[in-house]
């Protein structure tokens, strides 16, 4: 597995034993992302050296490192510390009430949602400013 030291942005590769404890990104895909950026500087400030976001750590002109990524994802999600979810189209609890703006947001209608949301133990659910809008907990 290849996380991002939220230290120093560097890749480092972990062999399954030998994990630490790590953030991960759940997100939708968009241009011009800064979500690397900024998931590591959260991670960090929460105390965690080490992040996963698979704009970055998965190699996808391997189509081996692909398939392995696809395998494992849901155990990834389950052995995260906290899963962040950045939710960019979810705005301002001055614009609209959490329980109204949430159902709205594109993170809802894509596939990879459901493993997403349910296998990590602790989500944290942030806003197109990146405030920390939910969590949920098991």
């Amino acid at each position: 597995m290849r996380l991002i030291n939220t230290n120093d942005g560097r890749f480092e590769e972990f062999i399954s034993n030998d994990i630490p404890s790590y953030t991960i990104l759940s997100h939708t895909w968009e241009d011009g992302e800064k979500k690397i950026d900024m998931t590591c500087w959260i991670a960090k400030k929460d105390g965690y050296q080490y992040a996963w976001v698979d704009t970055g750590c998965i190699d996808k002109s391997s189509s081996a490192e692909l398939a392995e990524a696809i395998k494992s994802m849901y155990q990834w999600y389950q052995q995260s510390s906290v899963c962040y979810v950045f939710l960019s189209d979810l705005p301002p609890p001055r614009v609209a009430p959490l329980e109204i703006a949430l159902s709205r947001c594109r993170w809802f209608a894509r596939g990879w949602t459901l493993q997403e949301l349910i296998a990590p133990a602790n989500v944290v659910f942030f806003n197109g400013e990146w405030k920390d809008r939910a969590t949920k907990k098991r």
